[in-house]
């Protein structure tokens, strides 16, 4: 396979991951402002655009598509 077709398949892959898994979960320690101390783990969560997903998705068809087609110019 071409390396055009290749890289359509990883933006495949890549999209389908994003529209898989909606969010990416961190947690954070945010400082306790008291004389006792105590351990908080907040979780966040950042959202990836689904439409980011689906983009890549189709971009990355596209590339694959025609990544692998031959030129009919010598």
């Amino acid at each position: 396979m071409k390396p055009l077709a290749w890289f359509g398949l990883a933006l495949v892959a890549i999209g389908l991951l994003l529209l898989v898994y909606q969010s990416a979960i961190y947690w954070t320690r945010p400082g306790v402002s008291s004389a006792v101390q105590a351990e908080v783990n907040k979780e966040e969560a950042i959202p990836p655009l689904p439409i980011i997903g689906v983009v890549s998705l189709g971009v990355g068809i596209f590339v694959a598509v025609f990544g692998t087609r031959r030129d009919s110019h010598p």
